[in-house]
């Protein structure tokens, strides 16, 4: 059975490390990043399943993100 993925992104390290754990232990496998740039070249790389995202990132916030997500990524749940 394949895991979920999930593309989670933020700019604080301590709530990145933290939501992943948690994410890994509720079956999830887990992509991380930093940034908004970053996390667009996961998103069109890997086309993850679930997107949690951080509102207020230093490049691309948050909701742009999500819109230019949704652009490469059919069906994603943000």
């Amino acid at each position: 059975m394949n895991k979920a993925q999930i593309l989670i992104v933020d700019d604080e390290p301590n709530i990145l490390e933290f939501l992943k754990v948690n994410m890994e232990l509720a079956g999830y496998t887990v992509l991380t990043a930093s940034n908004g740039t970053d996390a667009l070249e996961i998103i069109e790389r890997e086309c993850p399943a679930i997107i949690l995202s951080d509102i207020r990132l230093p490049d691309v916030d948050g909701i742009e993100l999500m819109k230019r997500a949704k652009e490469f990524c059919k069906g994603v749940y943000v």
